[in-house]
């Protein structure tokens, strides 16, 4: 029993972290193939397995049926997409291989995988501490691997076969669990740990100079200081955040700059001007093909505008335009759902609570930058924090 339960413990780890140590594999090895295919297969493998092994036993639980029934419509549209349609355009060097790989082996798999996992009985606490660990670690190695390499400025990671945006991600990931950690574990040296922690992580953001990592650290800190200190408590720590950071914000900016240059400031300044980056016209865009076919929807993927065969970067309108009213109906839905579930949860006592704000982080990522066919880590955490919401229930 003791080594079931851990081995959903680490099969939750590798969904959270797997993609990040792959990546960084692949970079220090120097491998001539991409090792993510193969993570990703070996997650489909073994989410396929879990999947098999559970439904012997035991039905799917009626909690998880609105986000299946999303799920599998989405699921449709993508091969309906892909393999009935006359004629689709897909993004450059893709194919319909490819968006098989990361939906059906990246989302929908170990979707409902984690549908299956007995949340009663789940050890969040040596999930947490693990994946505070290996997070650690592997933030740091890639630190290292850019400081090897020739790099002077702008976004590039140093060779590592990561996204910017998802590592920015993870580096707002690190830091949230620090801010979570500092309140967690009493001790001058766990508080040292966790400070040091969320600076780390806010370092990696800045490197890869990606603005929603950073507005979903913004946003995800100051709900989480609002329902732990309360609303008196709460003003006077934001206010003494607020007065410490308008003198020094950009003192520290200028420190992590000195030694990891990036044109992270630039991008904010351009952002607070209010120059656009070309995501108002994808959602436009992708506004509009709901406007012509808002029964059933238009197609996973733009399909006018400048750029078609790419997502419109929020998850909402995604919906909508991929399955109608009806699909974007029940994601909304979903949403609703999680984020009633997620002011609920007792962020000062209960151990399992660091999921509700991490998930509160990829839903503010899907918003700017996310797509329903490879936002892994929103569904893996909107999947876990209903199973959280139903164990406390009981």
């Amino acid at each position: 029993m003791v080594y079931k339960i851990k081995f959903q413990e680490t099969y939750i780890i590798l969904l959270i972290i797997g993609f990040l140590f792959s990546s960084l594999i692949s970079s220090l090895l120097n491998l001539p193939f991409n090792i993510n295919v193969l993570y990703r297969a070996f997650v489909a493998i073994i989410a396929l397995l879990f999947i098999i092994f559970s439904f012997h036993k035991r039905l799917l639980p009626k909690k998880f049926n609105i986000v299946l029934i999303f799920l599998l419509l989405y699921s449709f549209r993508i091969l309906y997409d892909l393999f009935l349609r006359d004629f689709i355009i897909l993004w450059i060097d893709r194919t319909a291989s490819n968006y098989i790989q990361l939906y059906f082996g990246s989302i929908l798999l170990p979707s409902i995988s984690l549908m299956y996992v007995n949340y009663k009985k789940l050890d969040f606490n040596y999930i947490f501490r693990r994946v505070y660990i290996i997070l650690a670690v592997l933030l740091f190695v890639s630190f290292f691997l850019r400081q090897q390499s020739d790099i002077e400025s702008g976004r590039d990671l140093g060779g590592l076969d990561i996204g910017v945006l998802l590592y920015g991600q993870y580096g707002a990931t690190f830091s949230i669990l620090s801010l979570y950690r500092y309140f967690k574990y009493d001790g001058f040296w766990n508080k040292v740990i966790s400070l040091l922690g969320y600076f780390v992580g806010f370092a990696t953001i800045f490197v890869s100079a990606s603005r929603s990592p950073f507005l979903a650290l913004l946003l995800v800190s100051v709900f989480f200081l609002y329902k732990r200190f309360g609303k008196i408590q709460f003003a006077i720590v934001i206010s003494l955040i607020s007065g410490i950071l308008y003198f020094s914000f950009f003192e520290i900016l200028e420190f992590i700059n000195f030694y990891f240059k990036s044109n992270f400031l630039d991008r904010l300044i351009y952002a607070a001007q209010g120059v656009d980056s070309g995501r108002s016209r994808l959602v436009g865009t992708a506004i509009n093909e709901f406007i012509d076919k808002p029964f059933f929807g238009n197609a996973f993927l733009l399909q006018t505008g400048n750029t078609p065969g790419i997502y419109p970067h929020n998850l909402i309108i995604e919906s909508f335009m991929a399955l109608g009213i009806i699909g974007g109906s029940v994601f909304v839905t979903i949403i609703i759902k999680n984020i009633v579930s997620l002011l609920k949860l007792n962020y000062k006592s209960l151990d399992n609570s660091w999921v509700g704000l991490l998930f509160l982080q990829y839903l503010i990522f899907g918003m700017f930058s996310g797509s329903l066919y490879t936002s892994d880590l929103f569904w893996i955490f909107s999947i876990i924090l209903i199973g959280v919401i139903a164990t406390n229930r009981k």
